[in-house]
């Protein structure tokens, strides 16, 4: 965004106030635009390579790589979705793949490998509003309202962000699709494949099982608390929402009704919209921080998070039975000793 907004700075010129039939540079009234020998114009071609390299190049370029690799994408999200693809053993094919370029997509879900683009495109539009509407307070604002307001509808619609709250939706989306979608025939084709030539890894020793069972329920308490509170795309809602209604607010500001003179016979109405403007930043922030938190204890296992939450992960009595069935009682899976029994099964139809 940085780069965006210093690149755009040397075409961003305006005239002065009133005009003497010259521009200048929006952010160094010094310096004439188009004008021979200007430190503009000899900025100028730095700024147009700039420009088709960075600010236009790498968006199309990253745009057109992951259109092209878009089912490798798919496959390497669905296995992330199943928690597989960390080591070849698990995905052969797709390692080397996901170690290089998996910061382009991995927060997306697999049918959304273009949003990194979408983003890129939400963050160009804000650096070009601040650029060259500067002059005109109101416009600038409202131009941004648009932005922000199309970014909020098209990110409620589409909901790209992969929670662990959504692995489990994915592979069951993936499941269905499998006898209607030839990719994702060709993707279910291809991990069966890899799980029957390591099939053998499912057999393990007896004196493991209870470390395995400790991992499993790990694992499940995890996905347990990511699946009531964290959620990346309502994070992102609410970030963009927050950012609409800072908007409004700065139109408000900017409006007739505060003007020199006029304030003090709405000084109220002012005072009201600056706490308005203040505890929606604040409590926005404090939101976002909230959830980083919760996020980060949960990815590293935290033993305290394990504490705070142990009201709400201890299993009813529903829940027992289930798990005594061999079920988890919170997402629908089931526990080790009947996974490997029934991998087991598995392994022995195969051969």
């Amino acid at each position: 965004l940085n780069m965006s907004r210093t690149t755009l700075d040397i075409f961003n010129c305006n005239p002065t106030v009133p005009p003497d039939g010259k521009l200048y540079m929006a952010n160094r009234l010094d310096i004439v635009c188009w004008e021979a020998g200007s430190v503009q114009l000899q900025l100028l071609p730095f700024a147009l390579l700039t420009l088709l390299l960075y600010v236009v190049g790498i968006p199309v370029g990253t745009f057109l790589f992951l259109r092209k690799n878009q089912e490798k994408v798919k496959h390497d999200q669905i296995l992330r979705a199943m928690g597989q693809g960390d080591d070849q053993l698990t995905s052969p094919a797709l390692f080397i793949w996901r170690q290089a370029f998996h910061k382009l997509y991995y927060h997306f879900r697999p049918g959304k490998w273009y949003w990194l683009v979408v983003i890129f495109a939400r963050k160009f539009m804000i650096a070009f509003t601040s650029l060259f509407f500067r002059n005109e307070t109101i416009y600038q604002l409202a131009m941004t309202l648009l932005v922000l307001f199309a970014a909020f509808v098209v990110q409620v619609k589409h909901s790209p962000y992969m929670c662990p709250s959504d692995h489990t939706w994915v592979v069951a989306d993936h499941r269905a699709k499998v006898l209607v979608d030839r990719s994702h025939a060709l993707i279910e084709s291809s991990i069966r494949a890899n799980d029957a030539r390591n099939c053998l890894h499912l057999k393990r020793k007896k004196s493991s099982m209870a470390s395995q069972k400790a991992t499993w329920e790990q694992m499940r308490n995890k996905h347990r608390v990511a699946t009531k509170l964290i959620d990346y795309n309502a994070v992102e809602s609410v970030m963009l929402g927050s950012a609409i209604l800072v908007c409004m607010f700065a139109i408000m500001f900017e409006s007739s009704r505060f003007q020199e003179g006029l304030l003090e016979y709405h000084q109220s109405e002012y005072d009201t919209i600056t706490i308005l403007t203040v505890t929606t930043i604040f409590s926005t922030l404090l939101y976002y921080f909230f959830v980083f938190v919760l996020d980060m204890a949960v990815l590293h296992d935290s033993g305290w998070l394990r504490t705070c939450c142990r009201t709400c992960l201890r299993p009813s009595k529903k829940g027992k039975k289930r798990m005594g069935m061999g079920l988890s009682p919170g997402v629908g899976m089931m526990n080790p000793l009947a996974a490997a029994e029934i991998g087991r099964a598995s392994c022995r139809e195969r051969v």
